[in-house]
């Protein structure tokens, strides 16, 4: 005798299923996490000093431009490292052909993974033909960006629109050696509405050189706010005593406009910046317009716009902090 089975009713699956669906998402997150498929970070090594964009980053072949286009294409948190072959500093020329290099996933590029690499930065991202872009746009949460340097861009160095940058360890504005200006224009980094971003750190490891750029070093503005000025090298060289000026007039090392509850330095060992001014005549160290709650503290101001007529001139070219709070 054959035993005969009923089929389940479908609508009946349909609300089972649909149940089921509904309870995962009333769950609390911590429940939640222990069923949901997990996205696992990736990493990705650049391979090739060309900017090119096949498409693929792989092992054979993987420019910087396909290894940010594979991390924007994925759940972020990933990876960039380096491994170019030759010696010495590897230039990546970016091309005008293909636009802007545009984050807008989490990611940490580190260019001290470059075999080689003992203090200064061996890679170099050079906008010399990359049109009117930034040598990075920053359009996602926690970016991290380390041992570049960045130069020679037409919309500034890095350009920051989001939270939680971290920016260290790089060159920009200045050639590979940090001790000429081969600048950006207007400026070398940029937390445009930005918050909760470090500009350095306290360790020589951390510290930026941001120097020889068209206008200011740093510009915080449209309401960017909560960031972190620490522990750089504004306006000097990679020693911190021979002038590289971020060039142009009533311009600042750091200028904060429109944005509230910053902090330039600190009281932490080497949290303070070293900042000299530029070389128009109303240049400023440190400038403060319409904006609240910033904090200035332990930084070096007017070093080293030295030995004029015998003299060490520590205001030449370089009024201080001026604040204005409208």
């Amino acid at each position: 005798m054959s035993r005969r089975y009923k089929r389940f009713p479908r609508p009946l699956l349909v609300m089972l299923v649909l149940a089921g669906a509904l309870m995962v998402t009333i769950l609390p997150e911590s429940y939640r996490k222990l069923i949901e498929p997990t996205a696992y970070a990736a990493s990705f090594t650049v391979n090739t000093a060309d900017d090119h964009n096949d498409g693929v980053c792989n092992g054979a072949d993987c420019s910087l431009r396909e290894a940010i286009n594979a991390v924007n294409a994925g759940a972020g948190g990933d990876t960039i490292s380096f491994n170019i072959p030759g010696g010495g500093v590897r230039t990546i020329n970016v091309t005008s052909a293909l636009g802007g290099l545009n984050i807008t996933k989490a990611v940490t590029i580190d260019g001290t993974t470059q075999p080689g690499f003992t203090s200064s930065p061996l890679i170099e991202l050079s906008g010399a033909n990359a049109g009117s872009v930034a040598g990075l746009n920053i359009a996602a949460a926690n970016v991290t960006v380390k041992g570049l340097i960045i130069n020679r861009f037409a919309n500034n160095g890095i350009n920051i629109a989001s939270t939680a940058a971290i920016i260290q360890g790089n060159f920009i504005g200045t050639n590979s050696a940090g001790t000429a200006a081969v600048g950006n224009s207007p400026g070398g980094i940029k937390l445009n509405g930005a918050s909760g971003c470090t500009i350095g750190g306290t360790t020589a490891a951390a510290r930026n050189v941001i120097s020889g750029n068209s206008g200011d070093g740093i510009l915080i503005t449209n309401s960017a706010t909560n960031n972190v000025v620490q522990g750089n090298y504004i306006g000097v060289d990679v020693s911190g005593t021979s002038a590289v000026s971020n060039t142009g007039d009533s311009l600042g090392g750091v200028n904060i406009a429109s944005s509230n509850n910053n902090t330039i330095g600190g009281s932490a060992a080497g949290a303070g910046n070293v900042l000299s001014g530029g070389d128009g005549s109303n240049a400023y160290g440190i400038q403060i317009n319409f904006s609240s709650g910033v904090i200035v503290q332990g930084n070096i101001i007017g070093y080293p716009r030295f030995w004029r007529h015998g003299t060490y001139d520590w205001w030449h070219n370089c009024r201080g902090t001026k604040c204005d709070f409208g």
